[in-house]
């Protein structure tokens, strides 16, 4: 147990917690169609480059939680938690690309009570 409190502590401090969209028992599909309809719709077109737009993030956030989605910082990512646009620098994005996805891991009841403190 402190052996992976102590790797938790270490991994933390190297890459700190990531942002994730969470709506159970959505599947990763569902947030892809949603990720997508919410950037086209919380965009201006990019000059001369089709397909990408400049992103409103706090617009595009409003778009995810109206449909439900709540998003939420992880260390480790179960099942069920997927990565969304987040704005790194002002400059078009692909409207249609979904940000790499973690590969979810396999969790006790136990392990996700003690993540979700």
């Amino acid at each position: 147990m402190a052996r992976l409190l102590l790797i938790a502590i270490v991994a933390f401090t190297v890459t700190g917690c990531s942002h994730y969209w969470t709506r159970p028992p959505a599947t990763l599909d569902e947030f892809a169609t949603d990720h997508r309809e919410c950037l086209a719709a919380n965009s201006v077109p990019a000059a001369k480059r089709p397909g990408y737009g400049v992103v409103d993030e706090q617009a595009f956030r409003r778009c995810l939680i109206a449909r439900g989605w709540a998003r939420e910082d992880k260390l480790i990512v179960p099942a069920g938690y997927y990565r969304g646009y987040e704005e790194r620098e002002i400059e078009p994005v692909r409207l249609d690309a979904l940000p790499e996805q973690p590969s979810p891991r396999s969790w006790t009841e136990r392990q996700y009570q003690i993540q979700r403190r």
